[in-house]
């Protein structure tokens, strides 16, 4: 190869290096406020009379007025991570989010998501040898 091949390698693969550098900087990891939003948003919305995309941001401590409001709704979320059996869907992490009102009030919501938006803590332990189930608990701050 000629020395200016070796120039336009290096080049390429500095530039696909900064390409992948700055798609990762602007990820953050996915938190478990981010699962109970992925799963309890739409429902809080409507409970709150809110548009949903508020959600999350509040469950961030972006917006403390409509965070303190679904403090007073919310006693706790119980969330639990169970690993797909299935080969073909070992991809998706089952997830059961039990939320307690206060007011003695229940909501049980079953979804399935992608292993990238699961807690890295939660993977972690889910990767261990004879765990099948992983569970934590969410309250509002």
């Amino acid at each position: 190869m000629n020395s200016w091949m070796w120039v336009a390698l290096a080049a390429g693969a500095a530039v696909l290096a900064l390409l992948a550098a700055r798609r990762l900087t602007g990820r953050r990891s996915p938190t478990l406020a981010d699962v109970v939003a992925d799963g309890l948003a739409e429902i809080w919305a409507r409970r709150l009379g809110v548009p949903q995309d508020r959600i999350r941001p509040a469950l961030h401590g972006q917006d403390s007025a409509l965070q303190g409001r679904v403090g007073d709704q919310v006693g706790k979320v119980a969330c639990t991570f169970r690993q797909e059996p299935d080969a073909e869907r070992r991809h998706l992490v089952q997830v059961v989010l039990d939320c307690d009102y206060r007011d003695g009030g229940s909501e049980r919501v079953t979804m399935r998501t992608p292993w990238r938006r699961v807690p890295s803590d939660v993977r972690t332990e889910l990767l261990r040898p004879g765990t099948g189930e992983a569970v934590r608990t969410w309250t509002p701050a």
